[in-house]
């Protein structure tokens, strides 16, 4: 980590500050107390600058980056219920950006919801839909949980109708 420190008089304005990221990475946003109050943010996804206009108080901001690349894992619970696209195992995919996933579940599985492992990484648009959209911020693991499909039986009671039995 890097600290400036910039002593200002009360009411003028600070330096510009440009925060840099690193390769593989991408500026966020600044953080901190009053961070959000300052108008005078400028800057891109690469590069950001900040000066506060007013300072009227003791300000600490810090700069966030975050990963512009992370690795997916997509996986199926059980195992072999159904078929994912992006495919089943590991992958690298663009932070910070949605994309599709979908799942096809075998013949005796049905689709019960998406989940993400740490959760946190992740914001899934529709749990409940077999095809969605997903943006992931660090390393997750995306897994399709299917249920098995209830199966149906027919007896035939011997006067030509059928009893159904969904066990």
């Amino acid at each position: 980590a890097y600290a400036l420190e910039q002593t200002v008089e009360y009411g003028l304005a600070t330096v510009p500050v440009t925060a840099t990221p690193n390769p593989g990475y991408r500026f966020d946003a600044w953080i901190g107390d009053h961070a959000d109050e300052q108008p005078a943010v400028t800057g891109d996804s690469s590069a950001s600058t900040l000066k506060l206009d007013k300072v009227v108080h003791e300000t600490h901001v810090q700069a966030s980056f975050a990963l512009t690349q992370a690795v997916l894992t997509m996986a199926v619970n059980p195992s072999g219920a159904g078929v994912t696209t992006p495919p089943e195992g590991q992958s690298t995919v663009s932070t910070g950006e949605w994309f599709d996933i979908c799942v096809e579940p075998s013949k005796f599985y049905t689709f019960a919801q998406w989940e993400a492992y740490p959760q946190e990484n992740a914001e899934i648009f529709d749990r409940l839909a077999t095809s969605t959209k997903v943006k992931i911020k660090a390393d997750t693991v995306i897994t399709a949980r299917l249920n098995p499909a209830p199966l149906k039986v027919v007896y035939p009671n011997g006067i030509g109708k059928n009893y159904e039995v969904f066990i």
